[in-house]
């Protein structure tokens, strides 16, 4: 079984709300990313991240996540979700802002970057 058929099996057991036809493309684009990678571990950083929508089927196909997020609360249910998930000690969760990455994350060590729905006013 390849990382690819990982993710496409812990997406199979989401369940929350219907995908979004933003959220559909976003996993359609993500998952060719995946297929073209191969069976390769990434690491991942997913900036706003949130409560890990991605970073937790991520986390589930064999890959690393760093999530950086602003909200605080946000990233205490990634965390939670992430522990009952079994994959806690494959995401690290960042409180940050997406313009401060340079201080929050090294960047030589990130495989793959993701960065959606994130609006800063």
């Amino acid at each position: 079984m390849t990382r690819l058929d990982r993710v496409e099996q812990t997406r199979g057991r989401f369940t929350g709300p219907p995908l979004t036809p933003r959220t559909a493309v976003i996993w359609s684009v993500l998952r060719a990313e995946l297929d073209r990678r191969g069976d390769a571990e990434l690491t991942v950083l997913d900036v706003g991240g949130g409560t890990g929508g991605f970073a937790v089927p991520l986390a589930r196909a064999g890959h690393r996540v760093t999530v950086v997020d602003a909200s605080p609360d946000a990233l205490a249910a990634l965390t939670r979700r992430a522990a009952e998930a079994g994959v806690a000690d494959r995401i690290a969760a960042v409180q940050g802002d997406g313009d401060a990455l340079a201080g929050l994350v090294e960047p030589a060590g990130v495989d793959l970057v993701l960065c959606h729905a994130v609006l800063e006013v």
